[in-house]
């Protein structure tokens, strides 16, 4: 993770926060942070351990979750959280994160995709609204917004997992020019990341 100087978080308002992740270094670093901010966390290395452990699903209000590991990857848990009825706010983390995969496990309901190595704030601050969404789920469909007709190409190639290059080239355009449309409708979406953005684009352009 990288250094940065969190700050002071109030102790989680609802629930547990498990950590899933097989990288024992990272899943210690993570519960440390976590508890130096006064915040109730266990950890798991083993999906399968995790997945069968009743109390800690019921106990569970923020699931950090990596997306590789062996047997279940995070998707294969996610799916099968999903499966048990569980709706868990879950964060993913990941060494070898992409767009299409940020897209399926935000489609699949994740809260977050976050790649490593990330800031400790950052994570803390979507632990933080994780937690609070238990208590006062954010609306399922944002404001709607009217997009430029670049802003529409833009936001579908994020939406296809096309990288700026492919979605420049099949348009025609520079990718320079497109990474200006592109961080034009991130402000105008009020986020910072491309991973936050594709739940409120996939209600926009349906």
């Amino acid at each position: 993770m990288k250094k940065s100087r969190p700050d002071p978080a109030p102790a989680p308002p609802f629930g547990e926060v498990i950590i899933l992740d097989d990288d024992q270094e990272v899943a210690l670093a993570v519960a440390s942070l976590l508890r130096s901010m006064r915040m109730p966390c266990r950890v798991f290395h083993d999906a399968k351990a995790f997945l069968l452990d009743r109390e800690a699903l019921d106990a569970c209000g923020c699931l950090i979750l990596d997306l590789r590991m062996p047997i279940y990857s995070g998707l294969d848990v996610q799916a099968r959280l999903t499966k048990m009825r569980y709706r868990i706010p879950i964060i993913f983390l990941s060494g070898h994160g992409d767009i299409p995969t940020a897209l399926r496990a935000i489609r699949g309901g994740a809260m977050d995709f976050l790649e490593k190595p990330f800031h400790d704030q950052t994570l803390l601050d979507l632990v933080n609204k994780a937690l609070q969404s238990r208590i006062s789920p954010p609306p399922l469909v944002p404001p709607k917004i009217q997009l430029t007709p670049r802003e529409r190409d833009a936001a579908e190639g994020m939406l296809r997992g096309e990288s700026s290059a492919a979605t420049a080239e099949r348009l025609g355009i520079s990718r320079r020019t497109l990474d200006v449309h592109r961080s034009r409708l991130l402000r105008r979406l009020d986020v910072k990341r491309t991973a936050e953005a594709l739940p409120i684009l996939t209600e926009l352009l349906r």
